[in-house]
C-alpha cells in the first residue's frame, strides 16, 4: 500500500479486509490490472512489488520546515525518477542516518547561501581573454581544440552582447560547449540565473551532462505536471528564507516597491545557476518564463 503524502520507503502490506474498508475502489482497480504474467514484467523492468528502486533513492532536498515542539527538522524530498509533486517530508535524522543523504543535505545549505550566488571578485572590471587550454573549472573529460574555440567564441559574443548561432554539425559536442559556456560565465563574470531551452526529446539528456561537465552548479530541471511546476517555482526557484541567518534576512531584503508587495521582494533571490526547460513549457508558462528588463 502506497500511502499518500509519504515516501515508496513507508509503504506497508495490509490484508485484504482492512484494504475493502480503506480504499475498495483502489483495491477493485489494482485486482482487474494485477496478473501473474504483469508481475514478472514489472520485475524484468527493474520493479520490487511495484516499486522501482530510484524511487527510493534522495534526487534533491528543496525546503527545510521546523517541527513544532519537536526541536527539530524536517526536509522536503525529490525521489529519483519521480516528479516534483510526490515529494514528501522526512526527518532530517532519518536523511542523515537511514537514508545517508548527507551529500543531498549539504547541496540544500549550500544553494541556499546566499553568498554561493554573488558574482566572482572583480567581474565588472574583467576584461575577454582567450583560454589557450582547457581551465581548471571545466570537469568532466578534456575538451577537443574546436571546443575551446567554440566556448571561447561564445564567452567573446556574450560579453559584447551579440546573438550567435553554434552551428557545428551533429555529433561534435555542442551540449559539452554550452554547459563549458555557462562554466565559463559563471567562473569569470556571472552566477545567474540563465535560462536554457532545449528541444523535449533531449530535455533529460541535459542534467546527466551538467552532473559530468559543471557539478558545482546548481541546476534545475523545469518540467512535468501542472503541480510539478508549481512546486518547483514555489521551493526551487527563490531562497529558503528558512536557511538564511537572522541577522542577513532583513539586511538583503529590497524595500517593497509600491503595488507589488511581497512579490517583489521575493523575486529578486533567485536560487539556481541555470533553469533548463522545453520550447513548449516556454510558450505554456511565459507569463512565469518570459524575459523580464
Amino acid at each position: 500500500m502506497k500511502w499518500q503524502g509519504k515516501s515508496y520507503h513507508k509503504c506497508s502490506w495490509l490484508p485484504e479486509e482492512k484494504l475493502t474498508s480503506l480504499a475498495p475502489h483502489r483495491l477493485r482497480h489494482f485486482n482487474r490490472n494485477y496478473t501473474p504474467e504483469s508481475a514478472e514484467e514489472d520485475d524484468r523492468d527493474g520493479f520490487k512489488n511495484g516499486v522501482k528502486a530510484e524511487w527510493l533513492e534522495v534526487d534533491r532536498i528543496i525546503a527545510r520546515r521546523e517541527v513544532r515542539g519537536g526541536g527539530s527538522s524536517q526536509y522536503l524530498v525529490k525521489w529519483r525518477d519521480l516528479q516534483y509533486n510526490e515529494c514528501t517530508w522526512e526527518d532530517e535524522k532519518a536523511l542523515a542516518e537511514e537514508l545517508r543523504a548527507e551529500a543531498e543535505l549539504a547541496l540544500f545549505r549550500k544553494v541556499n547561501d546566499q553568498a554561493f550566488y554573488r558574482p566572482p571578485p572583480g567581474a565588472e572590471k574583467r576584461e575577454f581573454q582567450v583560454y589557450e587550454t582547457q581551465p581548471a573549472f571545466i570537469h568532466g573529460g578534456q575538451l577537443h581544440n574546436y571546443q575551446l574555440e567554440g566556448m571561447n567564441w561564445l564567452r567573446h559574443s556574450w560579453q559584447k552582447g551579440t546573438n550567435v548561432i553554434l552551428a557545428d554539425e551533429m555529433g561534435l559536442g555542442k551540449t559539452i560547449q554550452t554547459i563549458s559556456f555557462f562554466c565559463a560565465l559563471h567562473a569569470d563574470w556571472s552566477r545567474g540565473p540563465f535560462l536554457l531551452v532545449v528541444p523535449l526529446s533531449t530535455l533529460r539528456n541535459w542534467p546527466r551532462e551538467f552532473q559530468l561537465w559543471a557539478p558545482h552548479l546548481n541546476v534545475i530541471l523545469y518540467y512535468g505536471s501542472q503541480a510539478s511546476r508549481a512546486m518547483i517555482r514555489k521551493y526551487e526557484f527563490f531562497m529558503d528564507e528558512s536557511m538564511r541567518p537572522a541577522k542577513d534576512k532583513d539586511k538583503d531584503a529590497p524595500k517593497e516597491k509600491k503595488g507589488r508587495g511581497k512579490a517583489s521582494a521575493e523575486l529578486s533571490l533567485p536560487k539556481f545557476n541555470v533553469l533548463m526547460t522545453s520550447y513548449e513549457l516556454v510558450l505554456q508558462d511565459n507569463s512565469i518564463l518570459g524575459v523580464r528588463q
